[in-house]
């Protein structure tokens, strides 16, 4: 299926560091096309995890949410585990009508201090 990938590009070495977020969320169809919306599809967020043999963090792309009436969104949880590196939406199966991609928003958890040089592998 398509894939739409929104990323940042703080970069430490050749690291992307990423944003610790405390809030995203992902929504489809208009105001004025609300039926323009995606059925089938999931919200994936590239993280960095601490890894718990290492204890240094190591960057991996995991599901947080799936699509429900048009929108998908997820608060704290797995967000808190680390910074946001690049979200994706995946397309699960195709669909005949329209998509109109409103919005991709996250809320930036600033209590969160980023990422070292030391922290990365």
């Amino acid at each position: 299926g398509d894939i739409f990938l929104i990323s940042w590009f703080h970069v430490i070495g050749s690291d992307r560091v990423g944003k610790w977020l405390s809030s995203l969320t992902a929504l489809t169809g208009s105001a004025d096309r609300p039926g323009d919306t995606l059925d089938a599809a999931e919200l994936w967020v590239h993280q960095w995890v601490k890894d718990s043999a290492s204890q240094s963090f190591m960057a991996t792309w995991r599901h947080v949410a799936s699509f429900e009436a048009g929108s998908a969104s997820i608060t704290a949880g797995l967000l808190e585990e680390g910074p946001v590196v690049s979200v994706k939406i995946k397309v699960l199966r195709g669909q005949e009508k329209w998509m109109t991609l409103v919005e991709i928003s996250g809320d930036e958890d600033t209590r969160k201090t980023r990422l070292s040089e030391d922290e990365l592998p």
